[in-house]
């Protein structure tokens, strides 16, 4: 098992677990931020809505000599929520652009590093918004289930270079942005003891970073009502 990992949005919400359980048994963490405030020795300016931002990203790397072991891609950028028929063409197509050919173009310049060196881990973190459905979240629903696509090529073109990708689609999880965006009553339905801890969510990362089966989906939060 190697020990360089990067993780998109790594300082706020799940991410920020991630990084700070995977600190703490061994691994070198690195992040991505929008943030040009926040960039120092371990995190990196990755701006989601620049096209060229991934190979910046990658060049930078480079010129550091970090060579990242793993990926886990946390990043999201949120769309207002809005029901089928209040979604134009052009904001749902905006909104693709930005959830996914960044994500693309990132995992693609690094798996053709990792596979290079016969070893790669990419970790893709969905939802399950994009299993059971839920209302008024068209984008976000069609942008995890495009993560999902991207998880399965990837894993079944590049697990022979030992480069090995999965998704992990968490139920909700208990973030500040989660209560920020989520109204209470919602969160009755769920239950609140049904609400995932982010450690929850860091350790299963955990063991698939450190797994190597080729299963390519994984859920938790099954339980959870929607």
């Amino acid at each position: 098992m190697k020990n360089n990992i990067l993780i998109t949005a790594g300082l706020t919400g799940i991410g920020k677990e991630i990084s700070k359980l995977l600190a703490g048994n061994g691994f070198n963490t690195y992040h991505t931020t929008s943030r040009i405030d926040q960039v120092d020795e371990q995190t990196f300016y990755w701006n989601m809505k620049d096209l060229n931002s991934s190979k910046d990203l990658i060049t930078q790397l480079k010129n550091k000599n970090i060579h990242i072991d793993g990926l886990i891609h946390c990043a999201h950028i949120f769309s207002p929520a809005q029901p089928i028929f209040g979604i134009n063409s052009k904001t749902f197509s905006e909104s693709l652009l930005t959830n996914i050919l960044p994500c693309f173009e990132l995992s693609k310049g690094l798996a053709k590093l990792m596979a290079r060196r016969n070893y790669g881990r990419i970790i893709f973190i969905g939802s399950m918004a994009a299993i059971k459905g839920s209302p008024g979240k068209l984008s976000y629903i069609v942008e995890k289930n495009a993560l999902n696509g991207l998880a399965v090529a990837f894993n079944s073109e590049l697990k022979e270079k030992n480069v090995l990708t999965k998704i992990l689609h968490p139920g909700l999880t208990d973030t500040e942005q989660i209560r920020k965006r989520l109204k209470q009553e919602i969160l009755d339905i769920i239950g609140e003891d049904n609400l995932l801890s982010p450690l929850d969510v860091a350790n299963k990362v955990h063991y698939l970073l450190k797994n190597s089966e080729q299963q390519t989906i994984f859920h938790m939060g099954d339980e959870q009502s929607w």
